[in-house]
This record gives C-alpha cells, sequence and structure tokens, in this order.
C-alpha cells in the first residue's frame, strides 16, 4: 500500500485508511 502514495499522489492518505477500514469491518 505504500506504493500507492508515489503511484496515486491525487489520492489523499485519509481515502486509504478509510478503504482499509472499511475491508476490515467487511471481515
Amino acid at each position: 500500500m505504500a506504493v500507492a502514495g508515489p503511484v496515486y499522489p491525487a489520492v489523499p492518505a485519509h481515502a486509504l485508511i478509510q478503504m482499509q477500514a472499511f475491508s476490515s469491518m467487511s471481515f
């Protein structure tokens, strides 16, 4: 996931955190 930062600078870090939290809730 660390590579997603430099690869997608347009996507804010909090968005990635939210995605991880959502996937965690899913499981």
